[in-house]
């Protein structure tokens, strides 16, 4: 949905949380996909047509569905952005898995650590060979 709908939604005291909501109900969720996808084909109509202000809606149709109507290398920058925050989303899922473990190694070792009064042999417990290291975002 896009940000302009959420701002006219507000504006009738509708707030995030109950659009949401809303949007579990097929009914609903339904007729928002269907005055959607009506107002992008009479707004393509208009474009075909060459009515007076056809540029303001091909502008508008840019802006709200860049993925479908911008320019070729916008929508390539597009890609390359949505490769980049996927990349960011496995990252985050790995170190949110991997975080209580780091967490245990931090806390398990001592304030001041000196290599020399560790006898050798030992192990902290848990180490940093315990922590998956081999991130693979599939």
């Amino acid at each position: 949905m896009d940000s302009l709908m959420r701002k006219q939604l507000r504006s009738f005291g509708i707030d995030d949380d109950t659009l949401t909501q809303w949007r579990q109900i097929p009914e609903f969720s339904g007729a928002i996909k269907s005055a959607v996808a009506t107002r992008k084909l009479t707004r393509l109509k208009r474009i075909d047509a060459g009515e007076p202000g056809w540029q303001g809606t091909a502008w508008s149709l840019e802006r709200q569905f860049p993925e479908r109507f911008a320019r070729p290398e916008i929508q390539l920058n597009l890609g390359r952005a949505s490769a980049a925050s996927q990349e960011r989303e496995h990252t985050l899922l790995w170190l949110k898995r991997e975080l209580p473990y780091i967490d245990q190694l931090v806390e398990s070792q001592p304030e001041e650590t000196n290599a020399k009064s560790e006898p050798t042999g030992t192990r902290l417990s848990p180490s940093v060979e315990d922590l998956d290291l081999s991130f693979d975002p599939d």
